[in-house]
Order: C-alpha cells, then structure tokens, then sequence
C-alpha cells in the first residue's frame, strides 16, 4: 500500500475536545496547515514524502542516510510567504 505524508515543524495545539463522553484527540494550527497541505501536493511532484525545510533542518545528524532532494518554494494555500520544501526518499 501506498500513501503520502506532509511533515512539518512548528508549534501546534493539540489535546481532547468534546463532551466527556465523547472525546476527540485533535491538532489545530497554522503548522498544521501546512503539513496537509504539503500532503496534498506530493500527488503534483510524484513524490510520497514532502518535508518542509524546517523539518529537515530540525532533523540534524537522525535523517542522515535519507535522500532529501529540494522542490524548491511553493506557496501554500492560505499563506502568503513561501515554503521551501523537500521530498525525501527512503535509502535503498
């Protein structure tokens, strides 16, 4: 099975929200945002994994052996200043 992912890196809110019995674990927030978005636009760049830079830059030495290859900036639906993201491809 395939699927795409939108990682980002950034301060969220995230809890429970709801009646008690009937609590909903969510995550709200700008980064959030972006992260989906990101997710949304791998089915564009033919990739599986799109990462902000961000995320790469907060990754260090831990992503080392993982190829992150630059798409450049894009600009992200609700946000006007760009984004520069990277795909990333699992070592062989």
């Amino acid at each position: 099975m395939k699927t795409r992912c939108g990682i980002n890196t950034g301060e969220i809110i995230v809890g429970a929200i709801g009646a008690e019995n009937h609590l909903t674990f969510t995550v709200h927030g700008d980064n959030v945002n972006i992260a989906a978005r990101l997710e949304q636009l791998n089915k564009q760049y033919g990739s599986y994994i799109l990462a902000t830079k961000e995320t790469h830059r907060a990754c260090g030495d831990l992503c080392e052996g993982s190829d992150w290859t630059p798409c450049g900036d894009v600009i992200v639906r609700g946000r006007a200043a760009p984004t520069p993201v990277l795909s990333i491809a699992s070592p062989s």
